[in-house]
């Protein structure tokens, strides 16, 4: 998140605050025994002190969280610090062999820097004025793996459709060649993405726990600009649901394909 953005106050104390970032998110839903594997230096990608690993010596895998911004080529151009990750991502996966766990946004970087096209949500899958393309979806989703995704060990311990949280307006549209869909919804295709042995993207997030999506809606409908809005707000929070199995066994199960 940039710090211009009119949420970045919001995000940075209270909901993702340093020095972890988006690492809290991972370390409260998988669990504390996690922290170990991660690397002590984060990357704010949009900071323009940001500075990416160059030597891959002591790394085996990156993980990118979400973002506020969007990430599709019909939503205008990427700022210059989208472009600088997406090529990070792209030479740590096709030059590094890394492994890659995407996120949300994660997943869309991981998409276009494999080649794959980011696109606006399709008509009827947005929370609010559903007839229109691009409208923000927020909700708790249902995942269900297709037989790859059954097979696949991200998913290990796993039924074959659960719950799990989404925030995103756009969504994983073009999918190259040795891309494999894992995970459908009945409204969006192309939830969960394998490329590869190492290579995991998601568009919705098995990182984000009941609690930690009503602490974000808490925040919001306190600065809500009027009451409907406070309301609509308060009423998306309230159908919210648990989603145990996407955030204590898909991060986790990455970790183990390392």
């Amino acid at each position: 998140i940039e710090p211009a953005h009119e949420n970045y106050g919001m995000y940075r104390p209270k909901i993702d605050p340093p020095p972890d970032y988006d690492l809290n998110r991972l370390i409260e839903t998988a669990g504390g025994w996690t922290r170990q594997f991660f690397c002590r230096e984060i990357v704010d990608a949009a900071s323009e002190d940001r500075v990416y690993p160059a030597d891959p010596a002591e790394l085996s895998a990156i993980v990118v969280g979400g973002s506020l911004h969007f990430w599709s080529a019909a939503r205008g151009p990427l700022a210059a610090w989208q472009e600088e990750l997406v090529s990070f991502v792209a030479k740590s996966i096709l030059e590094w062999d890394l492994g890659y766990l995407g996120l949300c946004a994660g997943g869309q970087i991981g998409l276009r820097a494999l080649g794959g096209m980011v696109e606006p949500n399709p008509p009827g899958s947005g929370s609010v004025a559903d007839t229109l393309a691009g409208n923000v979806l927020v909700r708790t989703g249902e995942l269900v793996l297709t037989e790859d995704g059954l097979d696949d060990p991200v998913f290990f311990g796993c039924p074959p459709s659960f719950s799990i949280q989404e925030s995103h307006g756009d969504y994983l549209a073009v999918l190259p060649e040795d891309m494999t869909v894992l995970g459908e919804s009945t409204d969006l295709p192309n939830q969960a993405l394998g490329w590869h042995d190492r290579v995991r993207l998601f568009q919705p997030h098995p990182e984000l726990s009941l609690s930690l999506m009503r602490r974000v809606f808490h925040e919001l409908a306190g600065r809500a600009n009027s009451p409907a809005e406070r309301r609509r707000l308060e009423q998306i929070s309230a159908q919210l649901r648990e989603t145990r199995a996407a955030n204590e066994l898909i991060v986790p199960n990455f970790l183990r394909l390392l």
